[in-house]
């Protein structure tokens, strides 16, 4: 099944079962996944414009962390992307990431993200 993991600030971020999903868009070539918590604690919505394939991508990258209590939108600022697999024919694409999302006052970090989407909304 999909997956994803990440640090948090230090803490282990898990996503509820079944919320993993992926999308790639080959007229914009962007790359978006995302997953929420168990008890809708927080949510991640990742992007990234510019896909082609695997490697590394350090640009074009944003999306937001959405915690829910206290409720604050933190949206994506800087990161990196690496694509480790990419197979559209198959709809599977996976890798690795990490980013520092803002609310304009507070930061998130997130570091050592994993993620596996088997079953990716190839449009």
């Amino acid at each position: 099944s999909d997956s994803l993991a990440m640090t948090v600030n230090g803490a282990p971020w898990t996503p509820a079962k079944g919320s993993v999903g992926g999308q790639y868009t080959q007229g914009t070539t962007e790359l978006l996944f995302g997953a929420q918590q168990n008890n809708n604690a927080s949510a991640l919505s990742f992007v990234v414009t510019g896909v082609t394939g695997t490697g590394t991508y350090l640009t074009n990258i944003g999306g937001n962390y959405t915690s829910f209590t206290p409720s604050l939108l933190y949206f994506v600022q800087s990161g990196q992307l690496t694509v480790t697999t990419f197979d559209l024919a198959t709809h599977k694409a996976s890798g690795t990431f990490a980013f520092v999302a803002s609310t304009g006052t507070n930061v998130v970090t997130a570091t050592q993200g994993t993620f596996t989407i088997i079953d990716l909304n190839v449009q």
